[in-house]
């Protein structure tokens, strides 16, 4: 009996782990005439296809980088560039939740990318304002967005005295309907509700913990999971623990909630060494962020050995967590779970797991991994106070959109018009410098 039923487990968790094929799934390698490859993943050639376009048409410059290292991907050789407002817009079949991963990487070249100030918007969202990347830095820039039209619109906007803006790639994918909640409960301190629908949603930490790094080539979301040992506030209170058997996934959870390897490790309580374990994540003041814990008992041999406590700055978000009854009796079996935080006064969020008070034979805690997102504030920003580029855009793109198509035919007919108007200026300057003598009136002498 027990063979058989750990057998159906097995079979729930292969079908769980099926790989996700997303609807639109598009990778533009920006700048680049030919298409690339990183981690297993195709970049298609600039613009790549007619559901992608670019405007307005006449922004295609490009700059490639001349001399990249042996160790540099691909995607980070060349670069479009943008002089002014410049959108890429893209046909969506699937409306929802979307990936949008935008990459930056200012190389040497004929362009001093590192001199770029510029704003990205899209679906009346400002990603990025004023935004900046130092030289030889690479930046990478991850956001939800919800789309609920048949296209994204994405605008890169120079700013007033850099008159130049940038990317050298852009990643537009369908998300799973599962992966990002409706509604999100806040701490019970406010008792506030967030429609996750409703906002932008940009990735500030992913976290392994107890677990090496996760490149896109291990997950099926093709994420990076960064190991947790930079974070840790007292380093001797962890012990890493890591599970080498299969990981369950049941039948409303599936791997693109969070990859195996993710659940397969976890900082675990070291024995007289505290009562918790503590994490410090670095976040800015002025946002709410939503907050997804990972758990999976991979260190209990009987259930309902594993009790604990989780807090986020101070505030118990679980209290005896036990999660032989949250799985409804399994061990090594994912959970997660959803919370909505604000940062303290030191911008951080301070996440810990401690062991309960009393006389327990086993003192213990663990986690597995960890995500935290950042929300747009009211001014539906993710960076600052949004530019003045940003009142041109409504809702879908679609003004903003138009607002280039319109500047870049206003640029087409100035330099249609600008050899007509050095001729004409030639031509009066010439007139001017022709003598002239005033003519005699009633016999005057002249």
């Amino acid at each position: 009996m027990h063979l058989l039923l750990w057998l159906l487990l097995l079979q729930i968790s292969l079908s769980s782990s099926s790989h996700y094929i997303p609807p639109d799934n598009y990778l533009i390698d920006c700048g680049s005439p030919s298409d690339s490859t990183v981690d297993g993943r195709s970049f298609f050639a600039d613009p790549h296809r007619t559901t992608v376009t670019v405007r307005p048409p006449s922004s295609k410059i490009f700059a490639r980088n001349q001399r990249p290292s042996s160790d540099l991907p691909q995607i980070y050789h060349t670069a479009r560039i943008f002089t002014y407002p410049s959108s890429y817009a893209f046909e969506i079949r699937r409306k929802g939740t979307h990936m949008v991963r935008l990459h930056f990487f200012p190389f040497e070249g004929d362009y001093n990318l590192s001199s770029a100030v510029f704003s990205v918007h899209a679906l009346g969202f400002s990603l990025l304002n004023e935004f900046s990347v130092a030289a030889r830095s690479l930046v990478v820039k991850e956001y939800l967005v919800d789309v609920k039209s048949d296209r994204l619109v994405l605008c890169f906007v120079p700013s007033m005295g850099s008159y130049l803006a940038f990317v050298n790639a852009i990643e537009v994918v369908s998300m799973p309907d599962s992966l990002v909640p409706e509604i999100v409960h806040m701490d019970g301190r406010l008792n506030y509700d967030n429609f996750l629908s409703n906002q932008a949603l940009e990735i500030v930490h992913r976290i392994n913990m107890g677990g090496p790094k996760i490149t896109p080539l291990n997950d099926s979301l093709c994420r990076t999971w960064i190991p947790d040992d930079g974070y840790l506030k007292t380093v001797s209170s962890a012990e890493s623990k890591y599970f080498g058997g299969p990981i369950v996934y049941h039948m409303t959870l599936s791997n693109e909630i969070a990859p195996g390897r993710v659940y397969r490790s976890a900082q675990v309580l070291r024995a007289n060494e505290g009562s918790n374990i503590t994490w410090v994540f670095p976040v800015d003041l002025g946002y709410k962020y939503f907050v997804r814990f990972h758990f999976c008992d991979i260190v209990s041999l009987a259930l309902n050995q594993l009790h604990f406590n989780v807090y986020i700055n101070g505030w118990c978000a679980y209290k005896e967590l036990d999660l032989s009854n949250v799985t409804n009796g399994f061990l090594a079996y994912p959970f997660y779970s959803d919370f909505i935080v604000e940062p303290n006064a030191r911008k951080e969020l301070r996440i810990s797991v401690g062991a309960l008070d009393g006389n327990m034979v086993e003192k213990n805690a663990l986690l597995n991994g960890l995500e935290i997102w950042k929300l747009n504030n009211s001014m539906a920003s993710l960076d600052g106070e949004p530019s003045s580029s940003f009142t041109a855009m409504d809702g879908s793109g679609m003004k903003m959109g138009a607002a280039i198509e319109f500047f870049g035919a206003i640029v087409l007919i100035m330099l249609a018009i600008f050899p007509l108007v050095v001729i004409l200026v030639k031509r009066m300057k010439a007139r001017r410098q022709i003598g002239w003598t005033r003519l005699a009136i009633d016999g005057e002498k002249v």
